[in-house]
């Protein structure tokens, strides 16, 4: 997210009671358990804190921020994505032209998360026209709807 943002999730999280920590305040490997915060994929620090760290149990979260980049800042994030153990994200139905649904299924597939990860995916009720995607590691738990929703 943008700079400023990420200082005030920071501060919501940590108010929530959840640890939070912006990725540029870690020179290396984020060692201690919570949530970092990252602005930018271009200064490499997201990547080396996902290499060192768990990355079967990391979740990557990208509310419509992946699928609202384009092709060329999409690609260099699906590295980290089909490493982490845990993917939630969310989109709409297009952007700039592109069918993100289709879009994601081609990349879930060239990326092999279809054999390793449950896969689940749901319209948002309140927002016609966008969804959201959850991928979970099967060696992590279990990811499916449930029955009354």
């Amino acid at each position: 997210d943008l700079p400023p943002m990420l200082l005030l999730q920071r501060y919501w999280l940590r108010y929530s009671g959840l640890p939070a920590y912006l990725g540029e305040d870690s020179q290396g490997a984020v060692t201690r358990p919570g949530i970092v915060l990252e602005s930018s994929f271009a200064t490499g620090l997201l990547a080396r804190h996902l290499d060192r760290a768990d990355a079967r149990t990391s979740l990557f979260l990208g509310l419509w921020s992946l699928t609202e980049a384009g092709l060329g800042a999409r690609a260099k994030v699906w590295p980290l994505i089909a490493a982490c153990g845990i993917v939630l994200l969310a989109f709409g139905n297009e952007f700039d032209g592109l069918d993100n649904a289709v879009y994601l299924n081609r990349e879930l597939e060239r990326w092999g998360l279809a054999p390793t990860h449950n896969l689940l995916s749901w319209h948002l009720v309140q927002s016609p026209g966008h969804y959201y995607l959850l991928a979970v590691r099967k060696d992590v738990g279990e990811a499916r709807c449930l029955e009354e929703l």
